[in-house]
């Protein structure tokens, strides 16, 4: 399977990529403001609907491993430009239970397409002793690879909702959870930049089991397909 922007048979329609490519940098507030202009004319839309009644769906699936992500969401990425951009879909089946507190090797921007979300950020308290600090990365084989940096604590900054049509960006740094409040489905399209770290933060309560890998959960062209039905469906189509 293909690492992080490995895939160079990109997902992009010349449309979308060329509006992309125009407006977005790395900044989160440019993220934010490229994945509204691509909704909003439509233009997210008209090229889902080409990928979904064309052959381009097993390539979508290929493009950066779809997986039913540890989080308790299914992800598929629908287009990338190499080391700038990322253009994906998350569907949560259910109200998601408790996600694991991160941050990311990137900045985005998220919007909702249905549903709803709840996004709480934190802080880290270095003198903390009831959660444990692991550094993620990505393996060669595209699992999850964990390190535990040791003990430490957290405390809640702030707590944010999320409905259809609402979008939010956020900086790699910050520590955030992100739960889906809608059943039975909840979509959103996130825009993440290029990749600018190599590791990411993960916190965990002291009680569960530290994982030292997770292997990756693939879909099928089938479960992709669902993804791209829902996600018109939120798109009006």
């Amino acid at each position: 399977m293909q690492g992080p922007y490995g895939d160079r048979d990109r997902g992009g329609g010349s449309e979308l990529s060329e509006l992309l490519n125009q407006h977005v940098d790395d900044l989160p507030g440019s993220l934010q403001a490229a994945l509204d202009l691509l909704v909003d004319s439509g233009c997210l839309r008209d090229f889902l609907y080409r990928v979904r009644h064309t052959t381009e769906l097993p390539r979508i699936t290929r493009l950066e491993a779809a997986e039913a992500h540890p989080n308790g969401f299914a992800k598929v990425c629908v287009a990338t430009e190499h080391n700038r951009w990322l253009l994906r879909l998350h569907v949560w089946s259910n109200r998601s239970a408790d996600p694991h507190i991160h941050t990311h090797r990137w900045n985005f921007a998220s919007r909702v397409l249905t549903g709803g979300v709840v996004n709480r950020t934190y802080g880290l308290v270095a003198d903390g002793t009831d959660h444990i600090h692991l550094l993620c990365r990505r393996t060669p084989r595209n699992d999850y690879f964990f390190d535990c940096v040791g003990r430490c604590g957290v405390e809640a900054m702030d707590v944010a909702g999320y409905t259809r049509g609402d979008s939010y960006a956020q900086n790699l740094q910050q520590l955030h959870a992100v739960s889906a409040t809608v059943s039975p489905q909840t979509v959103t399209v996130v825009l993440q930049s290029r990749d600018m770290r190599s590791e990411s933060n993960v916190v965990q309560r002291l009680t569960e089991v530290a994982p030292k890998v997770r292997s990756v959960i693939y879909l099928s062209d089938s479960e992709v397909g669902d993804v791209l039905d829902l996600a018109l469906a939120g798109l009006g189509s």
